[in-house]
């Protein structure tokens, strides 16, 4: 019995062998505590929210948060609203950071409270709407209260839609 060294490869066994190398090249990764977070990130102007009377208690005041207290001449502020889902806030914080020299003022909203404040508003809305209808006497309250049950809806929407997982 003669032991052959040398056996030729076919063309399938070479396409094969090939085609395993460069789909294990293309397999691997690092894991690693800086890896890449999916940017799961809403930037939204404040005004979005509604008036500062109810928008306030979740996205802070409608001026520069570094200002001391309120100005006494009313102006509009460019700020933004950051609602972030399963991110850390100091990372959200890093994308979107506050600077004083470029006006650059953001508030950081975690996801589920946005959607609880915006829940919470819209019931509070709801109520009102029915009451001023049975009383049938505020023409102008059941009004605003449809306007802002729109906007309020409009923004939960807004944020579910933009931040599904």
């Amino acid at each position: 019995m003669k032991l052959r060294i040398y056996q030729p490869c076919s063309t399938r066994f070479v396409l094969m062998l090939l085609s395993l190398f460069l789909l294990s090249s293309c397999a691997q990764t690092k894991v690693n505590n800086t890896a890449p977070i999916r940017d799961n990130t809403l930037v939204i102007d404040y005004q979005a929210f509604g008036p500062p009377q109810l928008s306030s208690s979740l996205v802070g005041e409608n001026y520069w948060q570094w200002y001391k207290q309120a100005p006494h001449r009313v102006e509009q502020y460019d700020i933004k609203v950051v609602v972030f889902r399963n991110m850390p806030l100091d990372i959200v914080k890093k994308r979107y950071p506050v600077n004083v020299d470029k006006k650059l003022d953001f508030r950081y909203v975690e996801y589920s409270k946005a959607i609880a404040w915006s829940k919470k508003l819209i019931s509070q809305t709801q109520a009102s709407l029915e009451e001023s209808i049975a009383v049938e006497h505020d023409q102008e309250g059941i009004l605003y209260d449809f306007y802002r049950l729109e906007n309020l809806y409009k923004l939960s929407l807004k944020i579910e839609r933009g931040l599904r997982n």
